[in-house]
């Protein structure tokens, strides 16, 4: 009986120190002691126990033991633990699949694959729930716009009415524009054109991603951790173009 319960209580001490895999975002740059050292967010750490929030507020992203996301807030002083989080022991296994979008460390983020389309346009899968479209031209880095032009399906039809240009961005509401379809965008800036393509999502898919996305902010306590379950599940299903406005818009500094 004696050893039954030395084993019992080895296997408690040694699940109860156990460590897990967790993401740390922040809005902005924070500080994280882990392993004698200070690192900066975005960090994806292989055990997160016991490392230490030095500055500013963060929020910590793992899986539960049933492999449901969850993120919660650490404030700046606290120290993260598995005890601490508001489900308990966490289980390894977190990726997240919008993490080539952060900016961070290069040591700890994968590098950034840039793409043709500039940063603030909308590329692929575009989802668009809250019904707008915005081209952001400064963003972009595109300097004395002459011209700005969004046609659906191809150059050979005509131009969509009410691209709105205001400063440095044009935005376009989705009443204008067809769900399910092919668009293609022409910029002339400094003497010079750029085009690219986005599909907007159909009905049917904003009616299942909103589903999904009201599932996934089960997961998270506060506004930041809310935005981030938000974009993870953007990215998984396809829709990196919203899954970063989600993040930017939430102060996440994204790699651009």
């Amino acid at each position: 009986m004696k050893s039954i319960l030395i084993v019992l209580f080895l296997f408690l001490s040694n699940t109860a120190v156990a460590g897990f895999n967790c993401a740390i975002l922040s809005r902005g740059p924070a500080k994280v002691a882990h392993g004698g050292t200070d690192k900066t967010t975005p960090l994806r750490l292989e055990d997160c126990e016991g490392a230490k929030v030095l500055s500013e507020d963060v929020t910590v992203c793992f899986l539960n033991r049933r492999g449901k996301r969850f993120c919660h807030p650490v404030k700046a002083g606290r120290t993260i633990s598995a005890a601490s989080l508001p489900t308990g022991s966490a289980s390894p296994g977190l990726l997240l699949t919008l993490w080539d979008m952060l900016k961070g460390d290069p040591d700890t983020v994968p590098a950034v694959v840039r793409r043709d389309t500039p940063a603030g346009f909308p590329f692929n899968d575009v989802l668009a729930a809250d019904g707008s479209l915005r081209f952001d031209f400064a963003r972009a880095d595109l300097r004395r716009v002459e011209r700005f032009e969004l046609l659906e399906g191809g150059l050979a039809t005509a131009a969509v009415a009410g691209a709105k240009i205001t400063g440095s961005a044009a935005t376009v509401s989705i009443e204008k524009l067809h769900r399910g379809s092919r668009y293609l965008w022409v910029v002339s800036a400094e003497g010079q054109e750029r085009h690219g393509m986005f599909r907007l999502a159909s009905a049917e898919e904003v009616a299942r991603m909103r589903k999904a996305l009201r599932l996934a902010e089960q997961g998270g306590s506060d506004p930041l951790s809310r935005a981030v379950l938000r974009a993870e599940a953007l990215s998984e299903a396809g829709y990196k173009y919203d899954a970063g406005e989600v993040l930017r818009r939430a102060g996440v500094e994204i790699a651009e």
